[in-house]
């Protein structure tokens, strides 16, 4: 499936004149709000997995459940696209306790939290009220004395998913959209170092054939994409091309949790990737 890309790449640096995909405008709009954010925070994203997107539609939520060290300080920030009015934050416990929650009405959530107790917690972005059916919303992870990410590496990143979406679908024609499946991300920003990887379980993409793309900022060299079957770790599809950029198509089947691997197989240090899960209908 790589090969529809190989044009593509070569035009990585370019803006494109017309944002004519609309779905990628709702994108940069949450991510923008959210991102602007962090860099006036005196946080840095964490490790791993730092920012996510999912489209939420009104009175909806998407959960991240991740592993919190008791007396270090983390921060979360939320954001939406134009036409979310009301965005809430919530985090719990292993055993389902709120332990903290930013339920004002308005679309730009942020809790600051110290956990007691290290283990999992659950953070919880909820779409309370919009000015449509459904919003793109996004949210970052943060911690004291974690990575510094420059703006200009960020631009970059988000530049080049947007045109990935505008290449499909104008050069190739597809009717592309962010992946909607219930209660899912579907955009993933991770600060992952050399030679190193992040992987993401319980994906669930449902019945269809999906594109799932990663890029990175201009510290990547090499990133390489693995789709596997969380119960006997297949790998359905793969990308392991010496390029900035992995692609695959994918079928997935409903009901079944999948594991995302994205792979730093070289970079100039720590780099940020971004990976995108695409319906394709």
């Amino acid at each position: 499936m790589k090969n529809i890309f190989l044009p593509f790449v070569l035009m990585l640096c370019l803006t494109a004149e017309a944002q004519k995909w609309e779905e990628g405008n709702y994108m940069i709009q949450a991510l923008a709000g959210v991102l602007a954010n962090a860099q006036v925070s005196d946080y840095g994203y964490t490790d791993g997995i730092c920012f996510m997107g999912a489209w939420i539609d009104e009175s909806n939520s998407c959960s991240w459940t991740m592993n919190l060290q008791a007396n270090t300080s983390y921060q979360f920030l939320g954001g939406g696209d134009n036409d979310a009015v009301d965005l809430d934050i919530i985090i719990t416990d292993s055993k389902d306790n709120v332990v903290k929650k930013d339920n004002s009405a308005d679309n730009s959530p942020a809790i600051t939290f110290t956990p007691t107790v290290t283990g999992k917690y659950t953070i919880k972005l909820e779409l309370f009220a919009c000015a449509s059916l459904g919003s793109f919303c996004a949210i970052a992870t943060m911690q004291k004395n974690a990575n510094t990410l420059p703006i200009d590496n960020i631009k970059i990143v988000i530049q080049k998913l947007r045109e990935v979406g505008e290449y499909l679908l104008e050069e190739k024609d597809v009717n592309l959209h962010f992946m909607k499946e219930k209660a899912q991300w579907c955009v993933y920003g991770a600060v992952i170092d050399n030679n190193r990887s992040s992987s993401i379980d319980y994906v669930r993409m449902g019945y269809g054939e999906h594109f799932i793309v990663s890029t990175g900022d201009k510290n990547l060299a090499d990133v390489d994409l693995y789709i596997k079957t969380m119960s006997d770790g297949k790998t359905v599809c793969s990308d392991e091309d010496s390029e900035t950029l992995a692609a695959v198509k994918c079928l997935t089947e409903a009901n079944k949790n999948y594991t995302l691997k994205i792979q730093n197989s070289k970079s100039d240090g720590k780099s940020l990737i971004i990976t995108s899960i695409f319906d394709l209908d």
